[in-house]
């Protein structure tokens, strides 16, 4: 299991504004920033926002300047 497969472990398949601004270690604010302008990937359906998990970390894993497995 990777680093980042442990950070991940405990969240669920669909993530909360909440958890996503708490995973990334960023403000709510900013969290809706990026889920604006496209830096977090997600879904938007109506006025809400559906942000799934391993789309979340294959865009932190695209990012990494770590050799990938």
């Amino acid at each position: 299991m990777s680093d980042l497969d442990a950070l991940f472990a405990p969240y669920p398949e669909k993530l909360s504004i909440d958890e996503t601004a708490a995973l990334l270690g960023i403000s709510k604010k900013t969290a809706y920033k990026y889920l604006a302008d496209g830096t977090i990937p997600a879904y938007k359906f109506g006025s809400s926002w559906i942000i799934l998990r391993d789309d979340l970390k294959g865009k932190l894993m695209e990012g990494s300047n770590q050799q990938q497995d």
